[in-house]
């Protein structure tokens, strides 16, 4: 086995990182690229689309949050490779059962389950990298992971134009079985490895400990508040994009399938750089806020009009993605945060947490959009997010250049 951060950038579990993360984007975003058009063949009528795929997110959604608690906890008791297994299996076996389902309430079970198998890929994959390679790397290859794993979302858009809705889903259950053979060779990092020989299972992943342990929720309240921009940005300005367009005045029509892919074209660039310029900056802080006053600006500009037509609006789609770009750098930043005994509870549960909180958002979208509009519940939701995006990112540790070898228990225990 490797030593301790041997591993160099272009290296397998790199490679297997990138395509993992690649198959969970695509899996993830198919739903929102094809909801419209596999709704509309269902019988949904066009006032019940918004609603109902609301339904249908919200409960993959709600597979993404316990399955990120789940896959978590285990992540650190029994391996990060163990659980990337039994999840590829989940999702891949939902993805392919989401081709056969024949009403809403199908659709939504799938859909649920595909959520719960996905919650393993982010966290798990970001965290078995950062402990592998070498310390000097970590950023560059975290941010490859995310940024290849990214076009996964592209691909979702552009695949549709030449397969049916069903054949979508089968590509990704395929392509999830295909990772999962090439995941039989991967191995556990030696960091993780030597925590399994020093703590007992019970002190590992404990989530009552995680849970009411005031520093570490702490921490995990930081890189949760950071985050939460980019799945709110995308949840109403592309995910409810005809809805917001609509509101605007924007003219044109938009697609909703076309903001997607600029979307997350740019939101790979953005992420790729992400690793580069926290090196150069010697901080994650300092990256993480540069992206974030971007994308909450972009925010502002677009409430105000600023992208009236829908070729403006498709470089709004492009230039907030790239503004995005910092979520490999918010999961490495988690990574780095916690000790090796609780590294995957903190890693894999957070990005799904995230995920999950648009629940919050489509839920106080839904409630407050028949008393107050489109454009004034958007911006309340923006307004909240900057606040608490800003508080969670004042009290953030840097964790640039830590050495992940330490233990939450106090052994090799940094000051943060």
């Amino acid at each position: 086995m490797k030593q301790h951060n041997e591993y160099s950038l272009l290296s397998y579990p790199v490679f297997i990182a990138m395509f993992g993360y690649f198959v969970d984007v695509y899996d993830i975003v198919i739903f929102s690229v094809v909801r419209i058009q596999s709704l509309q063949q269902m019988g949904v009528s066009a006032a019940e689309i918004s609603t109902t795929s609301t339904l249908i997110i919200n409960m993959q959604l709600a597979g993404l949050i316990i399955g990120g608690i789940v896959y978590g906890t285990l992540g650190d008791k029994i391996g990060r490779k163990k659980i990337l297994l039994i999840s590829i299996l989940i999702y891949s076996t939902a993805s392919l059962s989401n081709a056969f389902v024949g009403n809403v309430e199908q659709y939504a079970l799938c859909r649920f389950i595909a959520g719960l198998g996905l919650a393993g890929e982010l966290g798990a994959g970001m965290t078995l990298v950062s402990e592998s390679v070498k310390k000097s790397h970590r950023s560059y290859a975290t941010a490859l992971v995310s940024g290849f794993g990214l076009l996964g979302g592209c691909m979702a858009f552009l695949l549709v134009d030449y397969t049916t809705w069903r054949e979508a889903f089968i590509v990704g259950g395929v392509a999830g079985f295909c990772l999962l053979f090439a995941r039989k060779k991967l191995l556990d990092s030696e960091v993780y490895a030597r925590a399994s020989q020093q703590i007992p299972v019970s002190q590992r992943g404990n989530l009552v400990t995680f849970f009411t342990h005031r520093s570490m929720m702490k921490r995990f309240a930081c890189c949760l508040g950071i985050s939460m921009p980019i799945q709110l940005f995308f949840g109403m300005f592309m995910f409810f994009s005809n809805e917001v367009t609509k509101a605007l005045g924007v003219t044109g029509t938009v697609s909703v399938g076309k903001c997607v892919f600029w979307y997350f074209f740019a939101h790979c660039l953005g992420d790729v750089l992400s690793g580069p310029i926290s090196q150069i900056l010697s901080s994650r802080k300092k990256a993480v806020a540069i992206y974030m006053c971007a994308l909450f600006i972009l925010a502002g500009l677009a409430l105000l009009g600023f992208f009236d037509t829908a070729n403006k609006y498709y470089w709004l789609a492009a230039i907030s993605g790239f503004a995005a770009g910092y979520w490999a750098l918010c999961w490495l930043t988690t990574a780095e945060t916690f000790g090796t005994e609780y590294r995957a509870t903190a890693t894999v549960s957070a990005p799904n947490f995230v995920r999950g909180f648009l629940i919050l958002y489509f839920t106080g979208y839904q409630l407050l959009k028949p008393s107050i509009g489109v454009l004034p519940t958007v911006t309340t939701l923006m307004a909240i997010c900057l606040v608490l995006a800003f508080i969670s990112w004042c009290y953030l540790k840097e964790t640039f250049g830590r050495d992940l070898d330490f233990y939450e228990s106090g052994i090799k225990k940094p000051s943060i």
